[in-house]
């Protein structure tokens, strides 16, 4: 309850700070995005939360349509009572196109889009045990854009994305995980 208060006033005063600016997304400017997540992977034999970063970097083909990449990496630590901690590191290496629903003299710009790429995965479970793989995934994401003036933005984002771990489960099935993602961050436009 208290982080949804949070969420409230931050996109109220968000919002109250941008009432007269333009948005940035006019064809030829980039965009350099560093975004604080909450990230939730979910599959069909656990759930787990964790917190994570991203970097993104977008080009704008036109004023409505952006072209990117984007570097998420993750890293959690479980401790075990039989044995030694287990390490888990996550690196999304994703291309992105987001197409912008408003533009031009908007504060507020919302936008839907799309994402592919690779994910390399490791699995240290101390010693000698230990996995690493990278699969393929695929996602959509959607969010909106708070601009403060021309050059920056505050963004908050949610990302869907699927994969496959090679990796089987007890009776030799290989599970999908769907990692759902509340992205906030900021931008800078040039």
């Amino acid at each position: 309850m208290r982080m949804s208060r949070l969420v409230l006033v931050a996109v109220g005063v968000a919002f109250l700070c941008t009432a007269n600016s333009q948005a940035g997304t006019q064809a030829g400017k980039s965009e350099l995005r560093i975004d604080g997540s909450l990230q939730n992977m979910s599959m069909d034999s656990s759930d787990s939360t964790m917190l994570s970063g991203q970097i993104v970097y977008n080009k704008f083909l036109s004023d409505q349509f952006s072209l990117g990449a984007a570097i998420r990496p993750m890293i959690q630590t479980q401790s075990s009572d039989y044995g030694d901690d287990q390490t888990t590191s996550f690196l999304f290496l994703l291309g992105r196109g987001d197409f912008y629903l408003t533009g031009g003299e908007s504060s507020f710009v919302p936008y839907i889009g799309a994402h592919a790429g690779v994910i390399n995965y490791e699995y240290d479970m101390g010693g000698d045990d230990s996995t690493s793989e990278s699969v393929l995934t695929y996602g959509i994401q959607g969010g909106g854009k708070f601009f403060v003036n021309e050059n920056t933005s505050f963004n908050i984002e949610l990302d869907l994305s699927i994969y496959s771990p090679e990796t089987e489960d007890d009776y030799g099935d290989s599970e999908d995980v769907t990692v759902t993602t509340v992205l906030f961050g900021y931008s800078v436009y040039f």
